[in-house]
């Protein structure tokens, strides 16, 4: 994995020099039973200065900006959320760190391909490469590929266009990902994905 960490176990896989995660502990308050869904919930009080220390190591930030850690710490609970901040304000920090210390892939539902190729560059550049996209742009083949790679657990962020709902068959594919692997988080990113297409 590549967005992991524990500097005594840093080293390099190929050219690409990487950091391993191991024992990353967050206090728990209760373990409910099973949900009908057959998620077992955890429910969290993630300590500000540790989620911070997590912020600095993947994004680099050394403290939270107004609002994202009770965010966060929302999401991890896995309660709902609108997040209303600023542009540039950090929104989509909120969502990429609550969903690398969730289990499962995270769905953002984006709509706009240059937005999508931004937070792809921003991911990169943080060393945070397994993230798949679905867009207009992707063919047949490419669709299909990021498809089994979700089924498969290969990407932590999956990015599409809202109108990719729209498609039956395609909603049923994500059923089947949800079922194999389970999704952490499902995002829309841009509050008119909801008021355009509901």
């Amino acid at each position: 994995a590549n967005t992991i960490l524990n500097s005594s176990e840093a080293g390099k896989v190929g050219q690409q020099h990487y950091i391993r995660l191991v024992d990353v502990f967050l206090p728990v308050e209760t373990i409910s039973p099973l949900e009908p869904t057959g998620v077992s919930r955890l429910h969290l009080r993630p300590e500000k200065n540790h989620l911070e220390a997590l912020l600095q190591r993947f994004f680099g930030h050394d403290s939270f900006r107004e609002g994202q850690y009770e965010a966060i710490a929302r999401a991890l609970n896995f309660q709902d959320t609108v997040v209303l901040l600023p542009t540039g304000s950090g929104k989509s920090i909120v969502f990429q760190l609550a969903s690398l210390l969730l289990p499962g892939t995270a769905l953002v539902i984006c709509p706009l391909l240059a937005l999508i190729k931004d937070q792809l560059r921003v991911l990169s550049a943080h060393g945070i490469t397994r993230v798949g996209q679905i867009s207009s742009m992707s063919s047949l083949e490419e669709k299909d590929a990021i498809l089994d790679e979700l089924g498969q657990g290969l990407h932590r962020f999956c990015y599409i266009a809202p109108e990719r709902l729209q498609i039956t068959q395609f909603r049923e594919q994500l059923r089947s990902v949800s079922e194999k692997i389970g999704i952490a988080l499902v995002v829309i990113d841009e509050a008119h994905c909801v008021s355009e297409w509901g």
